[in-house]
């Protein structure tokens, strides 16, 4: 009797749930089971290239991340892009290494900033496998080898990076970061960022981030600089606001060729799966500096461990 009652109760609560709610624990059943296939993939992968195998499945941050967005800018139709990342993590042959699919390039940047005419974006698919390390305490190295993926050829890769966290005076902290690409199509390129950051609270945190990217082929030297302010204002909601330029020297000596101003807001409906509402101004020299604006949204969500 006690047990037909729970039934009934889950089935009052079941009709009563909305349609938001109804898929939400549909699709979290399928994502549990996507998430599950995932990880036994992944460490049958790490047994194989270890060549120790057992029945453990570990519970290791492997994850398949899929980014789906929209943006309209003015003037403009609606324009969407799909980003992906799947990382493999391999506890067997030491958490150094991770093997990653992915079609947007890394950038230093930790954060999920927006850039108006970046060098860094690229499309096309590229895998690889990478090496992580510590050279000391506050010093991170990481090197990896793989191949670009594209419809008429297999373009080889090889890159490296090191970074260093300092901390300085009244809880100041600055990241130092350089990375370099190499690549048979687009040469030798480098990355050199520095971030100086404060976390006031719980709440807020503020940050200068400047970059400089170079590529050797293309002769490009591309600087970008930004303020910004991240507002934490529950677990599952987060604010950004950010005022940037960007500057080349494409046709000019390294002017300034875009400012642009936004807030993003993130809200996370569950654990694995989140929003973003990103509305922008930006200031273009090719507009003779009037003002344009846009509005992005992403809809993401996480298979795996993340």
């Amino acid at each position: 009797m006690l047990y037909s009652q729970e039934l009934k109760e889950k089935q009052e609560r079941s009709n009563n749930s909305s349609l938001l709610e109804k898929s939400l624990t549909q699709s979290e059943s399928l994502r549990d089971y996507v998430s599950e296939k995932f990880i036994y993939f992944s460490t049958n992968i790490d047994n194989f290239l270890s060549n120790k195998p057992d029945d453990k499945i570990y519970d290791n941050p492997s994850y398949i991340h899929i980014e789906q967005s929209f943006e309209k800018k003015q003037g403009q139709s609606i324009g969407s892009t799909t980003n992906f990342r799947i990382r493999l993590k391999l506890p067997k042959v030491k958490e150094k290494y991770k093997i990653e699919i992915w079609n947007k390039k890394e950038r230093n940047d930790k954060s999920n900033d927006l850039r108006v005419e970046d060098p860094n974006s690229e499309e096309g698919v590229s895998a690889g496998i990478t090496y992580m390390d510590k050279i000391k305490e506050y010093l991170n190295f990481s090197s990896g080898i793989g191949v670009k993926i594209k419809l008429d050829k297999f373009e080889p890769y090889a890159k490296a990076s090191i970074s260093k966290q300092i901390n300085y005076t009244n809880d100041w902290i600055v990241d130092l970061s350089e990375r370099i690409f190499f690549s048979d199509k687009n040469g030798f390129d480098s990355t050199s960022s520095f971030e100086i950051y404060k976390i006031y609270s719980k709440v807020y945190k503020i940050s200068n981030y400047n970059e400089y990217f170079w590529n050797e082929k293309e002769r490009d030297d591309n600087f970008y600089n930004s303020i910004r302010v991240y507002q934490t204002l529950s677990k599952k909601r987060y604010l950004s606001y950010v005022l940037s330029a960007s500057s080349n020297n494409n046709s000019s000596t390294l002017s300034v060729k875009n400012y642009q101003a936004y807030v993003s807001y993130r809200y996370y409906i569950k654990k694995w799966l989140y929003y973003d509402v990103i509305p922008r101004y930006s200031w273009g020299r090719v507009d003779d500096f009037n003002s344009n604006h846009a509005i992005q949204i992403n809809f993401g969500m996480f298979f795996g461990k993340k």
